[in-house]
């Protein structure tokens, strides 16, 4: 059981990941639609993912050697400006945001990386977990909600609702730096991290590919928000189960991770409803065994900032793939080109399964 101020870190994380991801996930919601709508190309919209996931690793590196001044500011500044962003959002909507949702992707960058820092720093336990929890949440409800809110009233609502949860999360700043920690090894895993890049991949498409897509085939916004809270859904439940199954290895993770991921590709010659559903429910699990597990592991047995630097420029480097590269790519090739998703994803697992019996399996603390 979790003393007093174990217990405050726990509610400050979990409703600071909460009300930033609520104000996030409403914006990256947002933008492809709108930008998409304003008759900008595919590969365009893809560039907004760029913008969104170039700064990750970047500022990952920048993290190496950052002291808790900088993770502190890199919680709350985000969390300001962005909230000033929705401000502008909610009066200057009509007009070409491209430029604003490319700063509004730069800002949030910060956040996320301070915030995975310092997870093993806190009083509480399991803070992997909860963090994810915490914007898990969110990630499913707000795509639903939001799809209903564009279908049905005006877009000006969205940012209102971006604003208020930006500075909600103000009030739930967690401590910095409140725990030493033992590390157990100084050495990154290089094959485990890569899971991580098929995790970002499908985020990238998800969000910059496979949205604007639906919207192109005839579906409404409120369809479109049903099937990204569906993946939301499933990656939230997946997230809140972690936190009660005991720990099968990071291999396995790795492995389950991207099977669940592969069948994106189907996509590339079924494109009903139907499939677009089961294909986002796989995904939502493997993203979750990724972003959760993985994670847990890597701050939980390696320097937190070389743990997070590894972790965000996977993942980075696979969102870039999967927005910029898959948007790129589409404008040429057409749905075919999610055909990137599926063969690396199982060639990967392949070789992670068959390599099972040589080594043993790498559990950290969770």
């Amino acid at each position: 059981m979790e003393d007093g101020s174990a217990s405050v870190d726990s509610r400050r994380l979990f409703f600071n990941s909460f009300f930033f991801s609520s104000g996030w996930f409403t914006l990256s919601f947002a933008f492809p639609l709108i930008l998409l709508s304003q008759g900008y190309s595919y590969e365009i919209i893809g560039v907004l993912g760029l913008a969104g996931s170039a700064p990750f690793p970047i500022m990952a590196a920048l993290y190496l050697y950052s002291g808790k001044r900088m993770i502190r500011y890199g919680i709350v500044f985000p969390l300001f400006f962005l909230a000033m962003v929705s401000v502008i959002l909610i009066f200057f909507y009509s007009e070409d945001i491209l430029l604003i949702a490319i700063l509004a992707g730069i800002l949030q960058a910060p956040w996320w990386i301070s915030t995975e820092i310092n997870l093993n720093s806190l009083e509480s336990s399991s803070n992997a977990e909860k963090y994810s929890v915490g914007w898990g949440i969110p990630n499913a409800v707000t795509p639903i909600l939001m799809g209903f809110i564009l279908e049905f009233s005006k877009i000006y609502v969205l940012f209102i609702f971006a604003f208020a949860a930006f500075v909600a999360g103000l009030f739930f700043t967690p401590r910095v730096g409140a725990r030493k920690r033992i590390v157990r090894k100084d050495r990154v895993e290089v094959r485990y991290s890569l899971a991580l890049l098929f995790a970002g991949l499908f985020s990238g498409f998800l969000y910059f590919l496979l949205e604007p897509t639906m919207k192109s085939s005839g579906y409404s916004y409120g369809i479109i928000g049903i099937v990204i809270g569906i993946y939301g859904i499933s990656s939230a439940a997946s997230y809140i189960a972690l936190n009660y199954v005991p720990d099968i290895g990071l291999r396995s993770y790795a492995v389950l991770s991207a099977v669940l991921i592969a069948p994106v590709g189907l996509l590339g010659f079924f494109f009903q409803i139907y499939v677009i559903i089961s294909v986002v429910i796989l995904g939502g699990l493997g993203v979750s065994l990724a972003m959760s597990k993985i994670l847990s592991h890597l701050i939980g047995i390696y320097p937190p900032r070389k743990g997070v630097f590894f972790y965000e420029t996977f993942f980075g480097i696979g969102f870039i793939l999967g927005s910029f590269g898959l948007d790129s790519a589409f404008q040429f090739l057409g749905r075919t080109v999610m055909l990137a998703i599926l063969l690396p994803t199982v060639a990967y697992a392949v070789i992670m399964a068959t390599s099972y019996g040589k080594e043993s399996s790498v559990a950290g603390p969770s």
